[in-house]
């Protein structure tokens, strides 16, 4: 798929490697930023219960 993707837009194999990586990496961090006990979501809702 990513030869694919390389060749249809004329980039780097390379490049279009990194980029799914990337990905994979920011949307593993942002699971882990989600599921940690002091993220910003649950700090924001137990200062407006107070």
């Amino acid at each position: 798929m990513q030869i694919t993707i390389s060749q249809q837009l004329g980039l780097e194999l390379t490049t279009v490697s990194n980029f799914f990586m990337n990905a994979r990496r920011r949307s593993l961090e942002k699971w882990q930023d989600d599921l940690s006990p002091g993220g910003s979501s649950s700090t924001s809702s137990t200062c407006t219960q107070a």
